[in-house]
């Protein structure tokens, strides 16, 4: 269960691109198509050492059922806020337990692969969520530059605070935090910026606090 929860990570929040949403919104068959080939690619790369009937036929279901929650999101409900995409990405988790539990896939207890799925649900998944809620309270997270440079630094953000939450150390996470803000030193001038950059923030931290305390109970067991 859990190699089809790192494909569904890795498929979901790294390779699909915003372009592809777009085509998705707008009923663009590529877009479902192109999406549909991702899942069922990560799927099969991730099972490889362990393939079997019962895993191809897995990873098929599974895709296919993706791309449906998908469309109905998407062109039935035509909803896209913090609240469609918490309850979109639950049905899809569910959706590959209950297939796991039909196909009795075994869950494999490795914990580098536990703790990658954490890291990629955190750190890009994370991000996915965070902007989403920005844009609920209004404010717009397309016009303070949320560009390449910036999803960077969010990256790094969180990928720096999961290994350092993991490790106990969380007195250095006020570094972390302090760093981030000297870069945006001059823009905290403006009051809705500021807001905006508190929320943010706080948001991505508090993500990466939660991801980095299930790492590091994983890393002890």
């Amino acid at each position: 269960m859990n190699l089809f929860l790192l494909a569904h990570g890795l498929g979901d929040y790294i390779f699909q691109t915003s372009s592809l949403v777009t085509l998705k919104k707008k009923g663009n068959s590529f877009g479902y198509l192109a999406h549909f080939l991702i899942i069922l690619a990560f799927n099969f790369i991730v099972t490889i050492p362990f393939l079997s009937w019962r895993l191809i036929f897995s990873a098929l279901i599974i895709a296919l059922i993706h791309i449906l929650i998908d469309y109905i999101r998407y062109m039935l409900i035509k909803k896209d806020n913090a609240y469609s995409l918490i309850i979109d990405q639950c049905i899809h988790i569910f959706s590959i337990y209950i297939i796991s539990l039909f196909f009795s896939i075994t869950l494999y207890r490795m914990a580098y692969l536990d703790v990658a799925i954490i890291y990629i649900y955190a750190v890009f998944g994370g991000a996915l969520l965070i902007r989403h809620i920005l844009d609920m309270v209004n404010f717009d997270s397309q016009r303070y530059s949320i560009n390449h440079a910036g999803k960077i630094i969010g990256i790094l953000e969180r990928s720096i605070i999961i290994i350092l939450s993991a490790m106990g150390e969380f007195t250095a996470i006020g570094f972390v935090i302090a760093a981030k803000s000297i870069a945006r030193f001059k823009e905290l001038d403006d009051k809705e910026f500021a807001e905006y950059y508190l929320v943010g923030t706080m948001l991505s931290v508090l993500i990466a606090l939660i991801g980095g305390l299930a790492a590091g109970k994983i890393m002890m067991l």
